[in-house]
């Protein structure tokens, strides 16, 4: 299509990417990105995943360690903290 003589090599698309071998995937990042941009829009237009930050908690509390008293020695209070085991 973007060769010479194609379809759309005498059209304002092929004078902004060119005629000849490897247009076709320059044609592709163009349209591809196009899409990106409007797909990103229309994220940002919903509410929900643009105030995703302000919505969900930094992190949520560990409350395990939390209830070990202060009594306690750091061992009891290293016990409740949960390991990775082989």
């Amino acid at each position: 299509m973007l060769s010479e003589g194609g379809a759309l090599s005498d059209t304002a698309l092929g004078a902004l990417i060119g005629v000849g071998p490897g247009r076709g995937i320059g044609l592709m990042f163009v349209v591809s990105a196009i899409v990106l941009a409007i797909a990103s829009m229309l994220a940002y237009a919903n509410p929900r995943i643009r105030l995703v930050e302000d919505e969900l908690p930094d992190a949520i509390p560990d409350t395990t360690a939390e209830t070990a008293s202060a009594g306690e020695s750091e061992d009891s209070a290293a016990r409740l903290v949960p390991t990775a085991t082989s």
